[in-house]
């Protein structure tokens, strides 16, 4: 994302309402898992994490994710 100048605010800038969760690519191989790039057509930075997935290494990387609020997120009307 970095080398692409994409933010993840970027991302959903077009989605009312979203929720963005998001890790780096350094955290993921620090808890064991790798890392490949998959760009998709909205999303040239898109990867997917590669090796073991087991419910601990998915709940450390939950924990350890910063998250975007997309434009509408979180407001209230009442």
């Amino acid at each position: 994302m970095i080398e692409l100048g994409i933010h993840p605010r970027d991302l959903i800038a077009g989605h009312p309402g979203a929720l963005l969760a998001y890790i780096t690519a350094g955290v993921v191989r620090d808890h064991g898992k790798g890392v490949v790039r998959e760009p998709v057509d909205d999303d040239p930075s898109h990867g997917n994490l590669t090796g073991p997935d087991t419910t601990g290494i998915r709940k450390r990387l939950a924990r350890t994710a910063d998250w975007e609020i997309g434009p509408g997120a979180g407001s209230s009307t009442a």
